[in-house]
């Protein structure tokens, strides 16, 4: 028996304590819109990696317009993932030197 602050522990009387499993929800964490002929690339800080985003399409409602009266666009939304970092570049260089990498860019031809 162990005895802390007044209280009383039995051997006999052990009980299995387990976290419970958060529910993961959708958080709105910003917005990144992309100049025109841009793409969003990924940069994963632990592996290293960079490649373009993910992206979904949302459908959109049809009720809603916009102000100028103009059909609006096709939205989309970005996959988040954990680890990563999103920046808009128009290449894989622009994007290596947003983010702020001291890497050269070497391509690599397959022969098909």
């Amino acid at each position: 028996m162990k005895t802390t602050n007044n209280e009383i522990y039995d051997a006999d009387e052990v009980k299995e304590v387990r976290q419970a499993e958060l529910e993961k929800k959708i958080t709105h964490v910003g917005y990144l819109k992309p100049h025109k002929g841009h793409k969003i690339w990924e940069f994963n800080t632990k592996t290293g990696d960079i490649r373009i985003a993910e992206m979904e399409d949302v459908p959109h409602n049809p009720f809603n317009k916009a102000k100028s009266g103009l059909p609006e666009g096709p939205k989309k939304k970005l996959m988040t993932k954990e680890n990563c970092v999103y920046v808009s570049a128009l290449n894989i260089e622009n994007a290596v030197k947003k983010i702020g990498l001291k890497v050269k860019v070497v391509k690599v031809k397959t022969k098909k």
